[in-house]
């Protein structure tokens, strides 16, 4: 009899987390769609029917710290670390947050000394302005969960989009990403013995304006940190050749090498999960597939897609033991073979 009540508890734990996980990536979803306003009102939903819910708090704070509303975003934060001190990654947001603050206030008492009349020391112009460089460079270049973390995290994962902090003349707060890990800045090595030809470290341009022929080389700081930053997050991070952001329109264009008789399309499916779950500003994926240094298979992966497929199976993708779910996250695929479509590689 005990242990057969102990599995009725058991499995309704764990259909209540199911629960709890779809919710949550329903939440994810309309913040991604821009509508913030419901994404709390069912936030909010969640929280009564999980009051002990640490994501769920989480989410709180990372919805209102998206729009600017740092006090209430620290609020949420300091509460889910009220429920739990070690949840990853919500000391460093909580951290971040209160800085902001702080140089939010400082730069409206200084504003307020100047309206004033008040003569103004220089050097305080200058503390508050590097402050808040410090904090949009931070911003900028942190967001993703250490490769421990994002092993022992729960998807989904809820971070910020990143959006420039104000300048110390303006009233309004800055913003400032509050993604959930610290900054890695170490190269990472791309050379494997499974992953064909070594790629260059970095792309190159023709340099028209000189000789029309000339080769240089071109390293842009930004798109360095995203291949150092997800490169570690996958075990097929050793594939990428490049990462490049493309804020415009919210799309990253990764291009990775895939060997012969490997799976590229389930390769590439893998990196863009691992790419949009590290950059939260992005909303897609263009996958750029590369054999033997000629381009092979493109495709788009769109974060709502997964999103859609994770609500629906109820845990994240690369968890799925079958891999049919990469048919509903491709789309717009090209092969320059045609022949390529039915093998397993690219």
């Amino acid at each position: 009899m005990n242990s057969d009540a102990d599995a009725t508890v058991t499995s309704a734990v764990v259909d209540d987390r199911q629960v709890l996980q779809a919710d949550l990536a329903r939440v994810n979803l309309l913040r991604i769609r821009g509508d913030i306003s419901s994404s709390k009102t069912l936030c909010l939903s969640i929280l009564k029917r999980f009051p002990e819910s640490v994501d769920a708090h989480v989410m709180m704070g990372d919805l209102h710290a998206e729009q600017g509303e740092l006090a209430p975003a620290a609020e949420w934060y300091a509460l889910a670390l009220d429920l739990d001190r070690n949840a990853p990654g919500v000391l460093v947001k909580l951290n971040r947050v209160q800085a902001a603050l702080d140089i939010s206030s400082q730069a409206n008492r200084t504003r307020s000394m100047v309206l004033a009349g008040r003569r103004v020391s220089p050097w305080l112009y200058v503390a508050v302005a590097s402050s808040v460089i410090a904090i949009s460079s931070i911003a900028y270049i942190a967001g993703s969960k250490s490769p421990t973390e994002a092993k022992n995290s729960t998807r989904p994962t809820i971070s910020e989009k990143i959006v420039s902090p104000q300048t110390a003349e303006k009233t309004s707060p800055p913003r400032a990403d509050f993604a959930d890990n610290t900054i890695k800045t170490s190269p990472v090595n791309l050379s494997s013995n499974d992953a064909g030809p070594a790629p260059t470290d970095t792309p190159t341009i023709s340099d028209t304006k000189t000789t029309g022929t000339k080769e240089s080389p071109v390293s842009v700081v930004e798109d360095q940190q995203l291949l150092d930053q997800i490169s570690p997050r996958t075990k097929y991070g050793k594939h990428i050749i490049s990462v490049i952001a493309d804020p415009r329109s919210g799309t990253l264009i990764l291009t990775y090498n895939v060997t012969t008789g490997e799976h590229g399309r389930y390769i590439g499916a893998v990196l863009a999960d691992s790419a949009l779950e590290y950059d939260n500003r992005s909303t897609a994926v263009t996958l750029r597939g590369v054999r033997n240094g000629v381009l092979s298979y493109e495709a788009d992966v769109k974060r709502a897609k997964i999103l859609e497929v994770e609500a629906r199976e109820h845990k994240p993708v690369q968890e799925l033991e079958n891999h049919g779910w990469i048919d509903d996250v491709l789309e717009n695929e090209f092969f320059k073979d045609k022949e390529l479509m039915k093998a397993p590689s690219i």
